[in-house]
């Protein structure tokens, strides 16, 4: 079982470099991945903070898309 952290996780979502290296390790592992309801609110927190700057209903959307 492997576990990832906030850091992880947004690194898989923007699909940066690093990212994408990530992914590939995860899936060549075969192992489980999870992460901690720590991490979840953290990236919570930081979707909801995005949305509260956003100045136009465009980027309101894509906040949370």
């Amino acid at each position: 079982m492997l576990v990832l952290d906030t850091d992880h996780l947004s690194e898989l979502h923007y699909a940066r470099r690093l990212g994408l290296q990530l992914r590939e390790r995860l899936e060549a592992s075969g192992a489980a991945a999870m992460t901690t309801i720590v991490t979840a609110e953290e990236m919570l927190k930081g979707r909801i903070a995005l949305a509260a700057r956003a100045r136009t209903v465009a980027e309101q959307v894509e906040s949370y898309s």
